[in-house]
């Protein structure tokens, strides 16, 4: 399942909105997981934000606000261990923000 979103009209670095793009993936997560009754042995996130990954394997570093309450909404519902980095070239979530247009984005496409 995936999601896309246009980024709010506030300024925000890139590292904070893929933050919180990984909060909404978490929660979209614990949402298929209560709607289901099927047992979920392991999950896997990945993101394209090497800066949201070295967040997650850095719990000692006093992070800011910001980042420390979505840490916190993240870990949750998953763990620093259930993160992964992938590459923009191997990321179909990029195709829905590259500007493709909806017909491009068919049953034979990645996305």
């Amino acid at each position: 399942m995936g999601k896309d979103r246009v980024a709010s009209i506030k300024r925000m670095t890139i590292p904070n909105l893929e933050l919180q793009a990984a909060v909404y993936a978490a929660q979209l997560a614990q949402f298929v997981r209560e709607e289901h009754d099927i047992h979920i042995k392991e999950k896997y996130f990945w993101t394209d934000g090497t800066t949201v990954v070295y967040w997650f394997r850095t719990p000692e570093i006093q992070h800011r606000i910001f980042v420390a309450n979505r840490l916190a909404k993240i870990l949750d519902v998953s763990t620093a261990h259930d993160w992964n980095y992938i590459t923009l070239a191997y990321n179909p979530a990029e195709d829905s923000s590259r500007g493709d247009e909806v017909k491009q984005m068919n049953c034979s496409s990645r996305w």
